[in-house]
């Protein structure tokens, strides 16, 4: 069956046939080509309707690329492409202030060639016996002459529908930038492929009106292999390709040289005529000269010659068209090789313009905060300053209709122009032109978003339908979104008043107030300001939050919000959620959990062994009933039998505030403890006691138990030190001191005991009374010595540092330095040495010392103790004790078994025996102590007050 299509007659004569089987692959696949290469590129816009839900993997992987682009852009300060979002009409960037433009151009911009995008270039190469264009986004391609294929066009799985020739075979063309001319393919007629940005145009060049009657172009049949024609609807011609391509395009046109028209355009304000045509199966037929004959007796005008008939070969990649009263049943559908579109009114012209873009499937209508069309006018045509107005389409219209169906639908109301979004005046006649004039769609382009269309149409129209106002338009037109990113999830939830991290339902933090403060990071990646939600629930129900609190709208940093009026003893948890005023977050942060607490446990359940105890040995007490919530212990010791509960020390106190210590972390005064473990702890003296107080996970804390460390009827036993040593002058002794003192401890074996060494250079001894009122004793005199490296010291080494031992000397300084000074030292080939000295600031200190080392993990394994106070020319007995039962260094000054200074001390990994000589006075000569020393006693073990006693009167502890 045929049907016969005449120009200006009715809806049914408007299809545009054999132009549209080159509409078709590029329509469908989008595919770029560069000479014949094929490269993917983005699926261009479709001619059907396209609302569909855009898949969420999508815009996840959409947003990911551009988050990182957009970190990019934030460090180096330069613009970033969104490369994966790259297509020939498409151009995503992330800026360096944090926001995005989407940027998408009406035509192609871009192809991409064996993975490189690169612009478009339609100048003509020869590849493989074909005209190509250099880089294109639609895959044509035409002949080099010698048979009747005349061009060809890719489909979507890369088959060739091809065009023969209504002329027989074609002669070699001539090439000239884009466009192939075949000349004299008919007597008077001349063939021009152009390759355009969406494809391309054949246009026949009829050079005299002798050409146009002859028979031959009254009957021009073009012959398509590889698609189907059909016409769906008035004003469209689908073309089916074999493998299901559906391609959509309008009708042949034709127009004449008149006002210096060209093959590429009409002059002045002609617009193109309707060619008569019909069509039947894969066979297009147009006539000429009765187009010819149509057009003279509609307008009266003479035809100027060369006429061009255009039957349009075009992509569809993007669409772009206009209507026109002055030929109601045209479409003008994408038009060949012209670049032109009008709108407006001029004489018997009144046309409105449309563009379809497509929509990005990354973005919603929420994402956008601005969007700009970009268009160029090229041609001012009528006088008087006349407005022209932008709408939107807000129902979709398979592009490329006619001023007949667009009157149609208006009458009856289903046409679905929105509302003007913008009213613009043109210059007068006369004007610069090109000119660039830039159209507020923000409103069309959210529209289309919010119900998931994947484009949007923009309706130029003019404001009044009298008033001359006509304005020809660039085809080429570029779409700028500024999109809105969503604010980023909220990271890093903490509880930061009390401090606590944050638990899990399972696993809860547990806080000590009835207000609670918590933080998050928001950011806004686009760099604006943003609020954050957060959100209270109970625990056990997270669908309904009890408290939805904002923080102020401004720029991203730290937010914190307080939640008041808790319950103790009650379950909570909370999360938060960004919020810039338009998007949230595409998610919260994660659910924070935490139990209001704000008892205190009850005071520890502990009891001593009843077995007898000794002085530094440890003991291990019993814990009873302990409960549930407990998180650990703080303990500590005091001289002296039980009397009043004293008050934690200040280091050993757990806040209810700040996180919580480890539970096995030592202070200086306090050892904590965790659930479960052994304490270490010793009697420290006859009578000692040790303080247990339990802290639960809100940092609540009971009031000390305290745990004697004696019996009900006797004092702890005091610590062997029969295996101690001492050099313990009195008036026995001779001035000058032998070169080598004996050890005074008698009940040692002659192998056992250990002599101290004098070397005969240096001053060895004066004598000097060292209590009051009695007589001169002698002693050792120290000082600086000739080499400055001799010195008096031990045989051999005297106590393993490694474990509990107590160093005591009698010291005398004539003046206060101002430097610090040692005593004593002892060192070995291991990390530990013991050194006692008198500092800078004229205290005693006791040392246990080592470097460092990677499993100390803040341990005090190099520990020094601190206190008293040097007094010149005054006799002071300085006590140094390593007590390992306790895990504590204290220095004792006289006779006071309280402690002027204490600290936790532990062993590092290693030898900390400290397994050299004890070397008083060591060099070099500006740290060596300047002064008077005696009774120098050293005991593997940790003495009592008893034996603290003795050591003070200047006396031997050790058995006669």
């Amino acid at each position: 069956m045929q049907e016969r299509v005449l120009p200006g007659g009715y809806e049914g004569d408007l299809m545009r046939a054999w132009a549209l089987i080159g509409v078709s692959a590029m329509l469908v696949a989008g595919i770029s080509y560069a000479g014949q290469t094929p490269v993917a590129a983005a699926p261009p816009v479709s001619s059907v309707n396209p609302a569909v839900d855009s898949p969420d993997a999508e815009k996840a992987a959409a947003d990911a690329d551009i988050e990182s682009a957009a970190d990019i852009a934030t460090e180096t300060g330069e613009a970033v492409v969104v490369d994966s979002l790259l297509t020939p009409l498409q151009t995503v960037t992330a800026q360096p202030d944090g926001s995005v433009q989407v940027e998408i151009s009406t035509v192609p911009i871009r192809a991409e060639v064996s993975g490189e995008w690169l612009p478009v270039q339609t100048d003509l190469v020869l590849e493989d016996e074909w005209y190509v264009p250099t880089v294109s986004a639609a895959p044509v391609r035409f002949s080099a002459g010698g048979s009747d294929i005349m061009s060809q066009i890719q489909t979507e799985s890369g088959e060739w529908v091809t065009e023969y020739s209504a002329t027989g075979d074609l002669p070699k063309p001539s090439i000239e930038g884009d466009t192939a001319t075949y000349s004299e393919v008919l007597p008077g007629v001349d063939l021009k492929l152009v390759a355009t940005k969406t494809g391309m145009a054949s246009i026949y060049v009829v050079k005299t009106p002798a050409a146009a009657k002859a028979s031959r172009l009254g009957n021009l049949e073009v012959e398509i292999e590889g698609a189907e024609l059909t016409t769906p609807e008035p004003g469209r011609l689908e073309a089916t390709a074999d493998d299901g391509t559906s391609l959509i395009s309008a009708q042949p046109l034709w127009w004449d040289s008149s006002g210096g028209g060209t093959y590429r355009e009409p002059g002045l304000e002609n617009v193109p005529a309707p060619v008569s045509h019909e069509i039947e199966g894969q066979q297009l037929t147009i006539d000429v000269a009765e187009s010819v004959r149509v057009e003279e007796r509609r307008g009266g005008d003479e035809t100027v010659y060369p006429i061009f008939v255009d039957p349009d070969w075009s992509t569809g990649i993007n669409t772009s068209w206009y209507t026109d009263k002055a030929f109601p049943a045209v479409s003008y559908l994408t038009a060949g090789a012209s670049d032109v579109l009008r709108v407006g009114v001029w004489a018997e012209y009144h046309s409105n313009m449309y563009f379809e873009l497509p929509m990005p499937t990354f973005l919603a209508a929420g994402d956008v905060k601005k969007a700009l069309l970009s268009t160029k006018i090229v041609a001012i045509m009528a006088c008087g300053q006349q407005s022209i107005q932008s709408r939107y389409q807000t129902t979709y219209k398979n592009p490329g209709f006619t001023w007949n169906q667009e009157q149609a639908w208006k009458a009856a109301g289903t046409m679905g122009w929105s509302a003007p979004m913008t009213t613009w005046t043109s210059r007068d006649c006369g004007g610069v032109v090109p000119y660039s004039t830039g159209w507020d769609v923000a409103a069309a382009v959210k529209n289309r978003l919010s119900v998931n269309a994947r484009s949007v149409q923009i309706v130029y129209s003019p404001t009044s339908a009298t008033a001359p106002s006509r304005l020809h338009f660039d085809r080429a037109a570029t779409l700028t979104i500024q999109y809105n990113r969503a604010p980023s999830t909220p990271t890093e939830p903490k509880i930061i008043s009390p401090t606590r991290a944050c638990g899990t339902l399972a696993d809860p933090a547990m806080v000590s107030a009835t207000s609670v403060t918590v933080s998050v990071g928001q950011q806004d990646p686009d760099g604006g300001n943003v609020k954050t939600s957060f959100r209270l629930f109970k625990a056990n129900d997270l669908s309904v939050a009890i408290k939805n609190q904002y923080s102020p709208l401004e720029a991203g940093g730290t937010r914190s919000m307080t939640f008041s009026g808790l319950t103790n003893g009650t379950a909570y948890a909370w999360n938060a959620r960004g919020d810039d005023g338009e998007r949230e977050s595409a998610a919260g942060s994660t659910v924070c959990y935490f139990t209001v607490d704000t008892t205190k446990p009850p005071a520890p359940q502990i009891t001593a062994p009843s077995t007898s105890m000794t002085v530094g040995v440890p003991v291990a007490p019993t814990f009873q009933n302990e409960p549930a919530d407990v998180a650990g212990y703080v303990y500590w010791l005091t001289a002296g039998q039980q009397t009043t509960t004293p008050a934690i020390p200040v280091d050993g106190v757990v806040s209810t505030t700040a996180l919580l210590p480890a539970c096995d972390a030592i202070t200086v005064n306090a050892h904590r403890m965790c659930k479960g473990a052994a304490p270490k702890i010793a009697p420290v003296d006859d009578y000692s006691v040790a303080w247990f107080a339990a802290y639960d996970r809100a940092g609540n804390m009971s009031a000390p138990t305290g745990v004697k460390l004696y019996g009900a009827s006797a004092p702890a036993q005091p610590a062997d030190i029969s295996g101690g040593h001492g050099w313990h002058l009195d008036n026995n002794d001779a001035v000058p001191l032998p070169a080598s003192v004996a050890d005074t401890n008698y009940g040692l074996a002659p192998s056992a005991a250990i002599a101290l060494t004098i070397p005969s250079t240096l001053p060895q001894s004066t004598v000097s009374p060292v209590r009051d009122n009695s007589p001169n004793w002698p002693v050792l005199k120290l000082g600086t010595t000739p080499n400055g490296t001799d010195a008096i010291k031990t045989a051999s080494t005297p106590a393993n540092a490694s474990k509990s031992f107590t160093v005591s000397v009698a010291v005398n300084s004539p003046s206060l330095a101002s430097s610090e000074q040692i005593l004593l030292s002892q060192s070995g080939a291991g990390r530990g040495s013991v050194k006692m000295k008198t500092t800078s600031t004229n205290q005693y200190a006791f040392c246990i010392e080592g470097a460092s080392a990677a499993d100390d993990n803040g341990r005090p394994v190099s520990t020094c103790v601190t206190g008293g106070s040097v007094t010149a020319n005054k006799w002071t007995v300085v006590t140094g004790i390593w007590d390992a039962g306790n895990e504590e260094m204290r220095l004792l000054i006289d006779n006071d078994i309280a402690p002027v200074a204490r600290a936790s001390h532990v062993l590092g990994s290693g030898d900390w025996s400290a397994n050299g000589p004890l070397v008083l006075a060591p060099g070099p000569s500006t740290s060596r102590f300047t002064g008077l020393m005696t009774n120098l006693t050293v005991i593997p073990a940790v003495v009592n007050s008893d034996q603290l006693s003795m050591l003070a009167r200047f006396m031997s502890p050790f058995a006669s």
